[in-house]
């Protein structure tokens, strides 16, 4: 296995598989090194009743799913296939990865202007921000966010 280490850093490094040729001391080997991806993580921010079909779409896709939102405010139905629930102060906890597609959705600009500073300093796979193109521009005027910033939020969604 010490003979594959930098093949196999190679492979996750690129997300690629490969075959390898190893060569023992009594022949040759091929070796499939398959890159094999992690579930895709949505975590949807907010608690309003348009997030339970969000939820239920991407749990019957099959991905984790987290949830950020005021608990009180949240119904038990539907919640069934979210993994994680957070409170908004809890924002720290996700830790995204390339395989993790936030979406900002609370209807409240002062929540989704946190979630979004989050997401620029922590970098998803995805970040969508729900609203209006002009509700947009007032958070990208505010912060003042820069070209490549504002390239990586998608907006509008929904």
């Amino acid at each position: 296995l010490a003979v594959l280490a930098e093949d196999l850093r190679r492979v996750a490094a690129t997300r690629r598989s490969e075959v390898v040729v190893a060569s023992p001391e009594d022949g040759e080997l091929e070796i499939l090194l398959e890159y094999v991806r992690p579930n895709l993580r949505v975590v949807v921010c907010g608690d309003n009743y348009d997030v339970y079909p969000l939820l239920a779409i991407c749990a019957e896709l099959g991905w984790e799913l987290t949830l950020v939102g005021k608990k009180r405010k949240l119904r038990k139905e539907g919640l069934e296939a979210v993994g994680r629930i957070l409170e908004p102060a809890e924002l720290p906890l996700l830790e995204p990865d390339p395989y993790t597609a936030v979406l900002a959705m609370s209807h409240d600009y002062e929540a989704d202007k946190r979630v979004l500073q989050y997401c620029l300093t922590h970098q998803p796979g995805y970040f969508g921000l729900l609203g209006p193109r002009k509700r947009f521009q007032r958070l990208i005027d505010e912060l003042n966010l820069s070209e490549a910033q504002v390239d990586r939020v998608h907006n509008p969604v929904g």
